[in-house]
């Protein structure tokens, strides 16, 4: 049993010590991510009354902290190509006594109100990379794509018809690079970074989206890691469903376990 255990072990570290940054072809990855929030938005009435600023942290008492899950594939078509595909929605509701008049689209929230909010992100990033360096140990990869990007945000008064609800979906373009090194023979380190400044179908803004962690490889297709992301949107929208702004920052450590073959 011993020399089993012995043969196995030898055989994993054979197969890793041989194996390239680019010798899989498709990966799955789950995890959790332990984002630190900070969001101020604003709903504006009309094209010129504008609404009041609002942080959701401080003026309405959203909690800055969450857990949330994640989910990403990849498939590489060829040596030098690399698709990807995340998925992962932020939803958060409060209650709270208002310390201060608000104005958001057409309602006016006198100081005292009692108020119900919610705000929901699902945030899909499609991200396609060309390899511009490979070794066996190390690939830097240039690329592009978009995050789809869906924000809904709503407010009730209780005991009142009072309420705005508002929501706006769209694609916002990313260009950036991403670097995988293997420093020792089970341990990689991963980074991106992505970034824009466009006006696109009505939103008009910057996006900055960049991540660094370190994965342990266990056996050839089953690995851990631990990371590091931060976020930061910053738009003014103008569309039927939502004129304002939104500015919506977030980072923190995120634990995944991914299976490449």
């Amino acid at each position: 049993m011993k020399r089993l255990i012995v043969s196995v072990l030898f055989l994993s570290a054979t197969q890793l010590s041989a194996q390239t940054v680019y010798d899989t072809t498709f990966g799955i990855s789950g995890g959790v991510f332990f984002p630190e929030l900070d969001t101020v938005l604003r709903v504006d009435d009309g094209d010129s009354d504008l609404g009041t600023e609002v942080s959701l942290e401080g003026d309405l008492r959203f909690d800055s902290s969450d857990q949330i899950a994640r989910f990403e594939l990849f498939w590489r078509p060829a040596q030098k190509h690399r698709i990807s595909m995340e998925y992962y929605a932020i939803n958060r509701d409060t209650s709270w006594v208002l310390d201060a008049d608000l104005e958001i689209g057409e309602t006016a929230y006198p100081v005292g109100t009692q108020v119900s909010s919610n705000f929901d992100t699902r945030i899909i990033p499609f991200i396609y990379e060309y390899s511009v360096y490979q070794t066996a140990d190390t690939e830097v990869g240039l690329g592009g794509g978009f995050h789809w990007i869906d924000l809904e945000f709503g407010i009730r008064a209780s005991g009142t018809s009072l309420e705005e609800f508002s929501s706006v979906s769209g694609p916002l373009p990313l260009v950036g690079f991403s670097v995988d090194h293997r420093f020792a023979e089970r341990w990689m380190f991963r980074g991106t970074l992505q970034a824009f400044s466009a006006s696109v179908n009505k939103i008009d803004g910057t996006i900055v989206s960049a991540r660094a962690g370190v994965d342990y490889q266990f056996t050839p297709t089953f690995s851990l890691g631990l990371g590091y992301d931060l976020f930061d949107l910053d738009v003014e929208l103008r569309k039927n469903s939502w004129k304002g702004r939104v500015s919506y920052d977030y980072n923190g450590f995120n634990l995944r376990a991914a299976l490449t073959w």
